[in-house]
């Protein structure tokens, strides 16, 4: 079966804005996912494709995906690699600023990759959103969340729910969300790796709130939290190589050890 391609061009112009070509893409994130609604796509894969050539970003507020029609598996993607820390505007940006999430995901079997979001102002909600019973076995992955132009509190970049069990979040990097970097909410059998995640404004870093969890974590680095680089309530953490500013990690090797300055020494990773 072929994958159902849906483009996306905030900086397209003159096309006919159905989604079907670049030259035709939607113009923003929003715009797509709300013509797919109820669409019956026969089994296939969904792949939501989003790219700027000028620049542009995609101002056209927040996004959810919901209820495609015998779907396979439905990605939000970036028509690049990320390779950088710090937002790159020649590359697709999320750029929002209404009261939604940058991505509210309500469909099995999502795959967001390689999205940078840029929240922004008194009203925007957490980045990416899996906080949903319909959002079952989420992948975020290669994505780049920045909050530093937002101000809304208690927000977070990735929240999950107790319906996304055996979810995967990885290799991403988020600065400053104002509220939790990553949370899991009573969702089983998570993995997160290889995630960097700077936190200055936010209370904890990864967050797993449930006794009943058994999340595996891997080679993440979390600085400056307010409350504690990891808050783990579980009944079974797998882990190794977790570094973090405080003594939360669950490595004791591997505590204490990001200090401050790191928002500089850190611009030399990459993603």
């Amino acid at each position: 079966m072929a994958d159902t391609i849906v483009y996306v061009d905030p900086g397209v112009a003159g096309g006919l804005g159905d989604g079907t070509t670049w030259i035709n893409a939607y113009a923003s994130i929003k715009l797509a996912s709300l013509a797919m609604i109820s669409e019956d796509v026969g089994g296939n894969d969904v792949i939501f494709l989003c790219r700027t050539l000028d620049g542009t970003k995609d101002t056209g507020g927040g996004g959810f995906i919901q209820a495609i029609v015998n779907a396979g598996t439905v990605y939000y993607r970036g028509n690049e690699v990320l390779t950088q820390t710090t937002l790159d505007t020649t590359k697709y940006i999320q750029n929002y600023s209404d009261s939604n999430d940058g991505i509210d995901i309500r469909q099995a079997n999502p795959i967001v990759e390689y999205i940078q979001f840029e929240p922004i102002g008194v009203d925007a909600r957490t980045a990416l959103n899996f906080a949903n019973t319909l959002s079952v076995v989420p992948i975020a992955r290669n994505c780049l969340i920045d909050f530093r132009g937002c101000s809304r509190a208690g927000q977070a970049g990735i929240a999950t729910s107790s319906e996304n069990d055996n979810g995967l979040i990885y290799n991403n990097f988020i600065y400053d969300t104002t509220g939790l970097g990553v949370l899991l909410n009573a969702s089983d059998n998570a993995g997160f790796y290889n995630n960097t995640i700077v936190v200055t404004l936010a209370t904890d870093g990864i967050a797993i709130l449930s006794s009943s969890l058994t999340p595996t974590l891997k080679n993440n680095l979390i600085q400056d939290a307010s409350a504690q680089d990891y808050d783990i309530d579980a009944v079974s953490v797998t882990s190794a190589k977790n570094i973090s500013s405080d003594t939360t990690s669950p490595d004791e090797a591997y505590r204490e050890i990001t200090k401050d300055g790191i928002h500089d020494k850190i611009q030399g990773i990459v993603i």
